[in-house]
């Protein structure tokens, strides 16, 4: 059924949820993560995901500290929506071009001027990628798979296709109104 060549592309994937104690999370709706780690146990991570958070939590130097420890640790992390005040707040986005909900750029280009705010679906420099909304973390992280994986042909690309995964313009072109 699945071709060998494509076996072969087939990725290994280990997920790791990780809170400073390890003690479960308490999120919105009531929802809890149970996490596999605390910041002490925590392995190097390949790839690191933030999404968005209270934005009123000030951030402990224990969590600042994580965030620059992975960072230095990975070969992509990932800020979704409002994640990226975590990378703002570690100072991971100086000297960087990144992206925000669009409503925010402006004002953040005005706050922020040490970060190059742009207003697209999502924004790579190096190993940070920053998405401009929650929904935009699917453009971005397609982005990454082709850029990583993909290609004509691949698995990826595949799996894309039968899932209809959206290639949207990053630039926002298919949105007819502004924000």
């Amino acid at each position: 059924m699945i071709s060998e060549e494509w076996k072969q592309q087939a990725l290994d994937v280990e997920f790791h949820w990780v809170t400073e104690t390890g003690e479960p999370a308490q999120l919105s709706a009531g929802a809890t993560i149970k996490p596999t780690h605390s910041f002490a146990t925590c392995p190097p991570l390949d790839c690191a995901m933030m999404g968005a958070h209270d934005s009123n939590h000030v951030m402990s130097k224990t969590e600042i500290d994580f965030i620059r420890k992975t960072y230095d640790d990975c070969v992509a992390f990932f800020f979704i929506c409002g994640g990226f005040l975590a990378a703002l707040k570690s100072g991971l986005l100086e000297g960087k071009t990144a992206t925000a909900p669009r409503p925010m750029v402006p004002m953040l280009q005005n706050m922020s001027q040490e970060v190059n705010w742009v207003t697209k679906r999502w924004a790579r420099d190096g190993k940070i990628w920053t998405s401009g909304a929650l929904l935009n973390g699917t453009d971005m992280t397609r982005a990454f798979a082709e850029e990583t994986w993909g290609g004509p042909g691949t698995f990826a690309e595949f799996n894309m296709r039968l899932g209809g995964y959206p290639n949207r313009d990053i630039d926002y072109a298919d949105v007819p109104w502004d924000i």
